[in-house]
């Protein structure tokens, strides 16, 4: 995009204003490049980013998050479909957000929440991050048998992502099946390149494992390494 002498204007007078502690005035005037310029991605990011800050969170409390929301909406609307993607993500951040700080916002707006897990569903069904997220809407909503389901479909698309792989050795272990905990847990570290981040977590988890199943030697083993880190 061309430099634009209203762009530079409006983004003065919109820092000016936040620097003055007028944050309501400052987001107002921020928002209205999104109008001006509708088909340009970096001023709805730059909206919602603000809005994430933690002084204009404290100023416009719920608002902020509503006004996130509407951001996430109209970017949707008015960009192409291969930059829509951070707004679908962010606008399920959001809902997950918001019902896990307040439960009751959920139940007036929940046919429309669960159109809008069938439209990503839809447009991303192959997506593991929109899964997670999905998992964790489902997690706050109490809806258990679905996050499960969506467990199992986002860790045969990418059994390597840790958090899937964590989860997934959790649910074995909760259902007595220790062996199974076991091998998805060393199948990762005998892969390309573990994260070194992550070993201790695993190791930690084989300890317990293998002492669930009677193995003090494979325990004593990842006792060893786990030291030796």
């Amino acid at each position: 995009m061309k430099p634009d002498r209203r762009i530079q204007e409006i983004q003065n007078l919109s820092n000016v204003q936040s620097e003055e502690g007028r944050i309501r005035e400052s987001a107002l005037t921020y928002r209205k490049l999104q109008f001006l310029y509708p088909q340009e991605k970096e001023f709805y990011i730059t909206y919602i980013q603000y809005l994430e800050e933690e002084s204009v969170i404290a100023e416009l409390l719920w608002n902020a998050y509503e006004e996130s929301l509407a951001c996430c909406d109209r970017a949707i609307v008015n960009l192409p479909v291969e930059d829509s993607f951070y707004f679908y993500q962010k606008k399920l951040e959001l809902f997950i957000l918001m019902i896990d700080n307040d439960f009751s916002w959920y139940g007036p707006r929940k046919e429309g929440i669960q159109n809008y897990i069938r439209e990503l569903l839809h447009n991303y069904p192959d997506n593991a991050e929109i899964l997670k997220r999905l998992m964790a809407l489902y997690r706050v909503t109490g809806n258990h048998e679905e996050e499960q389901r969506l467990l199992d479909k986002a860790y045969q698309i990418d059994p390597n992502d840790f958090t899937l792989l964590i989860q997934k050795a959790i649910e074995y272990e909760k259902n007595e099946n220790y062996k199974m905990s076991v091998e998805i847990l060393e199948k990762y570290i005998k892969g390309n390149n573990p994260v070194l981040f992550y070993m201790e977590i695993v190791y930690k988890k084989l300890i317990d494992l293998n002492t669930k199943l009677n193995n003090p030697e494979r325990a004593a083993y990842y006792e060893n390494l786990l030291d030796n880190l």
